[in-house]
């Protein structure tokens, strides 16, 4: 679950459970191909998916074995994972490299990307995202008990103003929208009773929305390629069941 292309389109970063109980952070190429695990497991992926801006560095969130929450950053190529701050949860790094967002008790705060003093940025919001020319910053909030709403405001501080009304509170996970330059990628639920759903774009000039694809989802992430060509996706599995493996040696 939680794919997310790298910032130069050359790799995938997503989370998987493949090899056992717990989820672990796993890289391949944007094909699929040649995956390979960053993490040992030790500290398990909760999710939040998020790479540097120069495609070397990955952030996400995490609980130890002790069950702590916290946001971690492991090299691309792999790594033991260092811990940022804790308690923190749905990280996302700056588009200059110098910060990391992350949420804590329902609002947004900041720390520098190599650890020091965070700083809060919101009150009441969280999942923030940079606009790709880092100079707004998106970030849902809840409105009613069943709903949230994309929100923006300048990265440097001011008035926020409401980007979606409504996000697709009946899907698991926060990351359902990606905002690059001109609009916004969101997923939506046109029947809440069904898991089909609708790869939409919103265009900020002209505020419209786009309906772009139908699939079935089957957790959360939604991840678009620098071109703008390809997006990814969480989606179900073909059959139900379990895999069958021998032990061989057994004693």
């Amino acid at each position: 679950m939680d794919p997310q292309f790298s910032p130069d389109g050359k790799k995938v970063a997503f989370e998987s459970s493949r090899l056992g109980r717990f989820s672990q952070l796993w890289v391949a190429n944007a094909d699929g191909s040649n995956a390979v695990p960053l993490n040992d497991g030790s500290d398990r992926v909760l999710g939040s998916v998020f790479w540097s801006p120069d495609s070397r560095w990955i952030v996400f969130d995490g609980r130890d074995e002790q069950g702590h929450t916290g946001i971690h950053v492991v090299d691309a190529a792999g790594g033991q994972p260092r811990r940022l701050t804790a308690p923190a949860t749905t990280p996302s790094w700056s588009r200059d490299g110098k910060w990391i967002y992350f949420g804590r008790d329902g609002q947004t705060w900041k720390i520098p990307s190599q650890g020091g003093d965070i700083v809060k940025v919101i009150d009441v919001g969280g999942g923030a995202i940079e606009s790709p020319d880092g100079q707004i910053l998106y970030y849902q909030k809840p409105v009613t008990r069943a709903g949230r709403s994309l929100f923006a405001m300048p990265v440097g501080g001011g008035p926020e103003h409401v980007v979606l009304e409504s996000l697709i509170a009946p899907l698991p996970g926060p990351r359902q929208w990606v905002p690059v330059d001109k609009g916004v990628y969101y997923i939506a639920i046109p029947d809440s009773r069904k898991r089909d759903v609708e790869l939409r774009f919103f265009d900020l000039a002209h505020g419209k929305h786009e309906t772009l694809s139908r699939f079935r989802v089957g957790g959360w992430g939604l991840s678009v390629s620098p071109d703008r060509k390809t997006i990814l996706y969480s989606g179900p599995r073909d059959a139900v069941g379990s895999d069958l493996k021998i032990i061989r040696n057994f004693h």
